[in-house]
C-alpha cells in the first residue's frame, strides 16, 4: 500500500511554479505560495474500544499577496483556479489596512533539520494501526481490570510540501509523522 503518491512533490512543484507564473504575468508585488499534499491514517479510541476508522489525504495551494503593505489571502485545490484566486487575494489586499514596512521575508542561511522523514512510516497501513491499537488496549488493562483507555488515538501521516516566493525562498521536501495519545 503507497500512502503517498511517488509523484506527489514534483506534482506540487510544477503547480507551484505556474502559479508563480501568474503572479509575475499579473505583476504581483510580492507573493508567496505554500503547497501541501497529506496522506494518512488514524484509529481513534473511546471507552476501551476502537470507535472509528478513518483514512484519505488533503491539500492544496496557499497564496499570500503583499502589495503596499497591504496583505491578501487565498486557498484552492486546483491549479486551474490559480487566476481566479490570485485575483481574489489581491481584491483582498487592496481593501485591507496598510502596515507601515510590512513585507514577506526573504531568503536568508539557513540549516536542514534532519529526521523529518521515515520512509518507513509509509508502508503503516490501518490493519498496523488495528494491532498497534489492540496492543494499547491490551496493554492498559493487564496493569490493573479496572484501568479503561477513555480516550485517544493513533494515526500516521505523510505530507509532502512547497514553499516558494518572489522574495527567492524555495524549498520543498517530504515529512512523515506517527503519534499515539492515550488518557
Amino acid at each position: 500500500m503507497k500512502m503517498l503518491p511517488d509523484d506527489a512533490l514534483d506534482r506540487l512543484i510544477e503547480g507551484s511554479k505556474k502559479v508563480a507564473d501568474l503572479c509575475r504575468q499579473n505583476k504581483v508585488q510580492q507573493w508567496e505560495i505554500i503547497a501541501t499534499q497529506s496522506y494518512g491514517h488514524q484509529l481513534d479510541i473511546e471507552a476501551g474500544k476502537i470507535s472509528l476508522a478513518a483514512g484519505g489525504g488533503d491539500g492544496g495551494y496557499g497564496i499570500r499577496i503583499v502589495e503596499d503593505g497591504k496583505f491578501g489571502y487565498a486557498y484552492l485545490v486546483d491549479v486551474k483556479s490559480a487566476e481566479t484566486a490570485i485575483q481574489q487575494a489581491l481584491s483582498i489586499a487592496r481593501i485591507s489596512p496598510s502596515i507601515k514596512g510590512f513585507d514577506l521575508p526573504s531568503n536568508q542561511e539557513t540549516k536542514e533539520v534532519k529526521g523529518l522523514f521515515d520512509k518507513r512510516i509509509l508502508s503503516v497501513g490501518p490493519e498496523d494501526l488495528l494491532k498497534q491499537a489492540d496492543s494499547i488496549l491490551n496493554e492498559v488493562s493487564s496493569l490493573d481490570k479496572r484501568a479503561v483507555v477513555t480516550g485517544g488515538g493513533l494515526g500516521v501521516s505523510a505530507t509532502a510540501g512547497v514553499l516558494t516566493s518572489s522574495e527567492g525562498i524555495d524549498h520543498h521536501g517530504i515529512t512523515a509523522s506517527h503519534g499515539l495519545g492515550v488518557q
